[in-house]
């Protein structure tokens, strides 16, 4: 830090375990010397340190970038940002560089200095998969009724065998959100979000909705990614570890693997058992490649959200009127699906996903974080959403 505010450069004499010893590149006199006392010791003690280095000792810069800035260097002066905020943007590290020491680092550079200080913060990648048994073992000793289900594959040196198991997906619900379910609305609102650390996944969030139109957090699992496969098997987890309820109502958007697994007659969540609703707000997003023009696509929102013929009949009569081919490709999608007016009421009026949306992004930082330490931090936040509610409902009590 000192050579890269005063634009000195020193180059290393020795550096090993036991000794550091630097000394100016120009070789002004300046020089540093330090040792290791013992294996156990923290840091090396200094014992010759030749100072100032002479008044003429700069490096010219033929650059705006400083050698001696490194990854780890910048890695510890963001390190509280990080600690705050895990989805720190890297172009941000970068303008952060730039104005403390008034050079432009490479991103990639950057890039590795944020993912040294989360490994740092939060444990490193690879211990963290081999620790998350122990520590999910630890969550269902400690709270009663929560649920793991793990599947593995066989591996060993790149071919499938039955002599090497490793980690493919988990699923995880904690005791107290199975027994709340019962007390809930028959609705269950389900999404994916990517994972964006060193090893690549999609975490799948099912939430719920309580008597006050509040998110209820349900079950969590990470998958190698959205597919058929996946979410048959986070569906099927559901179904038989979480509720046996009839009726129940799925919201989700349209992805190929959500429809298929709702379809399987095996998984459980085919009618009667369970009606499948589209997410309004995506199905609109979805129009964009079709039309241009937002205010047809708020007439298309507004006309799922009528619970009157009439009224629905004539917001798709103004659309057919606007672009024919989109009034035809809405009506490819089946009208219970997305209208509240042929709902039947199983949607409870609520018409996106909007509350599995909501706790994916108070679990927003935890997408860039080891996975260990993401299912951690569901627990916390599940915990503190249990706690919060508990604390309203004592002060409404008093």
């Amino acid at each position: 830090m000192y050579s890269i505010q005063r634009n000195q450069f020193y180059t290393i004499v020795t550096s090993n375990e036991s000794v550091l010893h630097l000394r100016c590149k120009k070789k002004c006199g300046w020089s540093l010397r330090g040792t290791r006392t013992s294996e156990h010791s923290r840091g090396f003690t200094i014992v010759t340190y030749k100072c100032p280095h002479r008044e003429n000792c700069v490096t010219e810069l033929l650059s705006n970038d400083h050698p001696h800035l490194d990854s780890s260097i910048i890695s510890e002066f963001v390190k509280s940002f990080v600690q705050k905020d895990p989805t720190l943007k890297v172009e941000f590290i970068q303008e952060l560089i730039s104005k403390q020491f008034h050079f432009e680092v490479p991103y990639k550079r950057a890039w590795y200095a944020k993912d040294k200080a989360i490994t740092q913060i939060f444990g490193d990648w690879e211990s963290s998969y081999s620790r998350l048994p122990q520590f999910m073992q630890a969550l269902q000793q400690s709270n009663q009724g929560t649920v793991v289900i793990w599947k593995h594959k066989a591996l060993v040196e790149g071919r499938y065998t039955s002599n090497m198991e490793v980690f493919e997906r988990v699923f995880w619900e904690f005791g107290p959100c199975i027994d709340g379910f019962k007390h809930c609305m028959p609705v269950i609102c389900i999404d994916g979000t990517h994972l964006y650390g060193k090893y690549k996944g999609t975490l799948l969030v099912a939430t719920g909705v309580d008597g006050n139109f509040q998110v209820f957090p349900l079950a969590f699992a990470l998958v190698e990614g959205e597919n058929i496969s996946s979410w048959s098997w986070f569906m099927s987890c559901l179904r038989d570890r979480v509720t046996q309820r009839d009726g129940l109502c799925v919201i989700s958007d349209r992805h190929a693997g959500i429809i298929a697994a709702m379809n399987d007659p095996n998984i459980g969540f085919t009618q009667p058992r369970a009606y499948h609703r589209f997410c309004v707000r995506h199905l609109a997003s979805n129009l964009k490649s079709h039309v241009r023009s937002t205010i047809t696509r708020d007439t298309f929102k507004a006309a799922a959200y009528q619970r009157q013929e009439r009224k629905l009949q004539a917001d798709l009569f103004s659309i057919g009127q606007a672009c024919t081919k989109l009034l035809q490709y809405i009506a490819q999608v089946p009208f219970p699906t997305w209208s509240l007016f042929h709902d039947g009421g199983r949607r409870h009026g609520i018409c996106t996903t909007n509350f599995s949306e909501t706790f994916n992004n108070v679990l927003k930082g935890a997408r860039f974080m080891p996975v260990m330490s993401l299912v951690e931090l569901t627990f916390h936040k599940v915990n503190r959403y249990f706690t919060l509610r508990r604390e309203s409902a004592e002060t409404r009590a008093e």
